[in-house]
């Protein structure tokens, strides 16, 4: 898989590998689980709400 982030992002998730001592990787899989885990979506007002 590949993953094309901007620049910015790319610099942050440098800085937290060097003062975590964690990969670039571990870090990004950990933000991405994170996001899976905490996700929500919020319907529209024309799109009827799944229950």
């Amino acid at each position: 898989m590949t993953l094309r982030l901007d620049r910015y992002l790319q610099e942050e998730f440098n800085k937290l590998s060097a003062r975590s001592d964690r990969s670039r990787n571990e870090l990004m899989c950990m933000a991405l689980q994170f996001a899976l885990e905490h996700l929500e979506f919020i319907p529209e007002n024309n799109e009827k709400s799944e229950k």
